[in-house]
């Protein structure tokens, strides 16, 4: 992931002024590849403002 938000913000220098939100999704399955709090860490380290949330469309989380 860290190279992926290298490149968009070198193709977005306006990044800083943009919503973002990054959200895993199948959080209602007992076994995740990436866990919450891993992903929590990860977007608080970032320099812009992201948020981070779970979701499932199958259980209707959000």
């Amino acid at each position: 992931m860290s190279d992926l938000w290298q490149e968009i913000c070198e193709r977005r220098p306006d990044i800083n002024t943009l919503p973002i939100v990054v959200v895993g999704n199948k959080c209602d399955l007992p076994s995740k590849k990436i866990f919450e709090a891993t992903a929590k860490a990860f977007t608080s380290r970032l320099s812009a403002d992201v948020r981070y949330l779970e979701v499932s469309a199958k259980c209707n989380l959000r």
